[in-house]
């Protein structure tokens, strides 16, 4: 099933996936895409993923990531970056993210 996943994330243009690197070892990555949105008045790039191992985590690696992400947003013209959190709102609001919205889901059978 990743393999799946990981192959249809490489062939979608509007798909991206950023990965951090320490030595040979694997330890963060950002996967999102974009989204045509009324509200944005057009492209909206929306982070579905972001992960950093936790021995890794407290020396940038995150918000390097996220940089990543926000400019290859603004090179798809995006109006903005979303994304559903709880449990890290803090890391996102020293990146300058304000929280605007509940965020609810729904598992399907």
């Amino acid at each position: 099933m990743f393999r799946a996943i990981l192959q249809s994330k490489l062939a979608d243009s509007r798909s991206a996936i950023f990965v951090a690197v320490l030595g040979t070892r694997f330890v963060g990555y950002v996967s999102g895409s974009t989204r045509d949105a009324f509200y944005a008045a057009g492209a909206t790039a929306w982070v579905d993923e972001i992960l950093v191992v936790p021995d890794a985590r407290g020396a940038g690696l995150g918000a390097r990531l996220m940089n990543e992400f926000e400019a290859w947003a603004a090179r798809q013209q995006c109006t903005h970056v979303a994304l559903a959190t709880r449990s890290a709102g803090p890391f996102y609001e020293r990146l300058g993210y304000a929280s605007r919205a509940e965020y609810f889901k729904k598992y399907l059978a």
